[in-house]
């Protein structure tokens, strides 16, 4: 369950999706890992001399191939030792030698090892809303500067209509929201923003996203492009109560973080376009 400042506390995008940076709990979270499938390999004490031939060779890579340090600086220390100078350099690393490690060992661990550490490493970046996961052996960016950059922008643009920004807060929070996202709900609330401003430029409260859509269009004041607009029609689709869509996807479980993430930069895009195409028309939303 996450802390009353965790949720009350709104956090800037960039503190949400941590891209080019990594918090405490991430990178506790990615030490664990590195613990429990390296570490333990030396947890069979005495020296490194004394290890298996495989796991030895790890530790020789690791030194003189990722570290480029001298091989006796360990070669004949104590496992214990070289446990708590891997740790020590893991917690004093820039956050980006930190992915270099991870890079590492998915290289470089033996088999099922190797398959275990990438699976239980990208639940912890997924976890803990890290921009990046490990595909492939290597650190690949989930989450783009231009998609952060999205979400930011309609955060402060969406800023004088009360209502249409506390739902991309909220959205970005359930998104962010530790120890267990919620992406069902952040979903809704994605698109609840862009009902909620399609409602206020079409002057009523009451209409669903479609139906505003349809209004603003035939007041002739705003000139929806045709392609965005039956995208939106699409993804309101997706998550609308009509023949019991919306059930469904919440029922079967069909939502996860990179749906959740699609639906909250798109929306944030088309959120941002809306208030564009507003202003051009001369229009006045401000709600005060």
């Amino acid at each position: 369950m996450s802390r009353f400042s965790e949720r009350h506390g709104y956090k800037s995008v960039r503190e949400a999706v941590q891209r080019e940076s990594i918090d405490e709990a991430l990178r506790n979270a990615l030490w664990t890992a590195v613990d429990l499938y390296f570490c333990t390999m030396l947890r069979v004490g005495g020296t490194v001399p004394m290890l298996g031939s495989e796991t030895r060779a790890v530790i020789f890579r690791l030194w003189t191939k990722h570290f480029r340090l001298a091989w006796d600086d360990v070669s004949r220390k104590y496992l214990t030792d070289v446990i708590d100078r891997l740790r020590r350099v893991f917690y004093e690393c820039e956050w980006y030698e930190v992915y270099d490690l991870l890079e590492f060992f998915a290289e470089e661990l033996p088999g099922d090892s190797s398959r275990e550490f990438v699976h239980f490493t990208n639940e912890m970046l997924e976890r803990e809303t890290s921009a990046y996961q490990l595909v492939g052996g290597r650190i690949a960016e989930i989450t783009s500067q231009q998609e952060i950059e999205a979400v930011e922008a309609a955060l402060v643009e969406s800023e004088p209509f009360g209502v249409v920004r506390s739902h991309l807060e909220r959205s970005l929070e359930l998104y962010s929201e530790r120890p267990e996202p919620d992406y069902r709900n952040s979903v809704k609330e994605s698109i609840s923003a862009v009902e909620s401003l399609a409602c206020l430029i079409a002057d009523d409260p009451k209409a669903t996203l479609g139906k505003a859509l349809d209004k603003i269009e035939k007041q002739g004041k705003m000139e929806l492009h045709r392609a965005l607009r039956k995208a939106f029609d699409v993804l309101y689709g997706y998550t609308s109560d009509e023949d019991g869509i919306r059930h469904k996807m919440l029922e079967e479980g069909n939502v996860g973080r990179a749906e959740a993430l699609y639906m909250l930069v798109a929306c944030s895009a088309f959120v941002s376009y809306l208030i564009s195409k507003a202003a051009d028309a001369g229009m006045d939303l401000t709600t005060g």
